[in-house]
Protein backbone atom coordinates (compact mmCIF):
# COMPACT_ATOMS: atom_id res chain seq x y z
CA UNK A 1 0.00 0.00 0.00
CA UNK A 2 1.52 3.36 -0.79
CA UNK A 3 1.34 6.34 1.19
CA UNK A 4 -1.04 9.41 0.12
CA UNK A 5 1.70 12.32 -0.68
CA UNK A 6 1.65 15.48 1.80
CA UNK A 7 2.76 17.78 -1.71
CA UNK A 8 3.71 16.77 -4.50
CA UNK A 9 4.95 18.62 -8.19
CA UNK A 10 3.61 17.15 -11.71
CA UNK A 11 5.97 18.46 -14.29
CA UNK A 12 5.60 22.14 -12.75
CA UNK A 13 7.39 25.05 -14.56
CA UNK A 14 8.23 28.34 -12.77
CA UNK A 15 9.27 31.48 -14.30
CA UNK A 16 10.59 34.34 -12.72
CA UNK A 17 10.38 37.47 -14.28
CA UNK A 18 9.58 36.20 -17.97
CA UNK A 19 13.00 33.66 -16.86
CA UNK A 20 12.50 29.86 -16.65
CA UNK A 21 14.08 28.77 -12.86
CA UNK A 22 12.44 25.45 -12.64
CA UNK A 23 11.58 23.19 -15.34
CA UNK A 24 9.44 20.03 -15.80
CA UNK A 25 9.83 19.38 -12.00
CA UNK A 26 7.90 16.29 -10.54
CA UNK A 27 8.46 15.90 -6.72
CA UNK A 28 6.35 14.35 -3.56
CA UNK A 29 7.20 14.56 -0.21
CA UNK A 30 5.62 11.88 1.81
CA UNK A 31 3.95 11.94 5.43
CA UNK A 32 7.11 11.28 7.90
CA UNK A 33 9.70 12.05 5.24
CA UNK A 34 12.23 14.53 5.82
CA UNK A 35 14.70 16.41 2.88
CA UNK A 36 17.98 17.92 2.42
CA UNK A 37 17.81 20.66 -0.31
CA UNK A 38 21.22 22.11 -1.01
CA UNK A 39 23.14 23.69 -4.23
CA UNK A 40 25.03 26.23 -5.21
CA UNK A 41 23.84 29.52 -5.53
CA UNK A 42 21.00 30.74 -8.40
CA UNK A 43 20.53 26.83 -8.55
CA UNK A 44 16.83 27.47 -7.77
CA UNK A 45 16.57 26.23 -4.09
CA UNK A 46 14.54 29.32 -3.02
CA UNK A 47 12.28 28.97 -5.34
CA UNK A 48 11.42 25.46 -4.96
CA UNK A 49 10.84 25.69 -1.26
CA UNK A 50 8.62 29.07 -2.53
CA UNK A 51 6.80 26.90 -4.68
CA UNK A 52 6.37 24.55 -2.17
CA UNK A 53 5.32 26.81 0.48
CA UNK A 54 2.89 28.94 -1.84
CA UNK A 55 4.66 31.73 -2.43
CA UNK A 56 5.33 31.34 -6.06
CA UNK A 57 3.25 29.25 -8.52
CA UNK A 58 3.51 27.34 -11.26
CA UNK A 59 3.37 28.79 -15.08
CA UNK A 60 -0.55 28.57 -16.05
CA UNK A 61 -0.78 25.32 -18.17
CA UNK A 62 2.93 23.82 -17.12
CA UNK A 63 2.27 21.23 -14.32
CA UNK A 64 0.22 21.49 -11.24
CA UNK A 65 1.02 21.79 -7.58
CA UNK A 66 -0.99 19.39 -5.50
CA UNK A 67 -1.41 19.07 -1.63
CA UNK A 68 -3.24 16.53 0.28
CA UNK A 69 -5.47 17.67 3.56
CA UNK A 70 -7.57 15.16 5.23
CA UNK A 71 -7.55 13.16 1.89
CA UNK A 72 -8.46 15.61 -0.33
CA UNK A 73 -6.13 17.22 -3.04
CA UNK A 74 -6.06 20.89 -3.88
CA UNK A 75 -3.96 23.16 -5.32
CA UNK A 76 -3.71 25.88 -3.14
CA UNK A 77 -1.75 27.02 -0.77
CA UNK A 78 -3.89 28.30 1.99
CA UNK A 79 -4.64 25.55 4.32
CA UNK A 80 -1.16 24.43 4.58
CA UNK A 81 0.76 27.65 4.49
CA UNK A 82 1.10 28.15 8.33
CA UNK A 83 2.26 24.33 8.25
CA UNK A 84 5.21 25.22 5.89
CA UNK A 85 8.14 27.66 7.62
CA UNK A 86 11.01 28.57 5.48
CA UNK A 87 14.42 29.11 6.94
CA UNK A 88 16.93 30.90 5.34
CA UNK A 89 20.28 32.57 5.97
CA UNK A 90 18.76 36.05 5.66
CA UNK A 91 16.28 35.28 8.40
CA UNK A 92 19.26 33.79 10.67
CA UNK A 93 20.85 37.70 9.98
CA UNK A 94 17.64 39.73 10.55
CA UNK A 95 17.44 37.42 14.11
CA UNK A 96 20.84 38.59 14.96
CA UNK A 97 20.45 42.28 14.28
CA UNK A 98 17.14 41.76 16.65
CA UNK A 99 19.75 40.37 19.07
CA UNK A 100 17.55 36.84 18.93
CA UNK A 101 20.06 34.78 19.70
CA UNK A 102 18.62 31.46 17.90
CA UNK A 103 20.07 28.49 16.16
CA UNK A 104 18.25 27.24 13.26
CA UNK A 105 17.55 24.39 15.05
CA UNK A 106 16.06 26.66 17.74
CA UNK A 107 13.59 28.16 14.94
CA UNK A 108 12.39 24.72 13.55
CA UNK A 109 11.63 23.57 16.94
CA UNK A 110 9.51 26.50 18.45
CA UNK A 111 7.17 24.96 15.27
CA UNK A 112 6.26 21.82 17.93
CA UNK A 113 5.25 23.83 20.83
Amino acid sequence: MSKTPFFRLEHADVAINGSRILHDLNWRLDPGEHWLIRGPNGSGKSTLLNLIQGGVSPEVNRGRRVYTIEGRETSSPALVKESIALISPEQQERFLRLEWNRTGRDIVETGFH
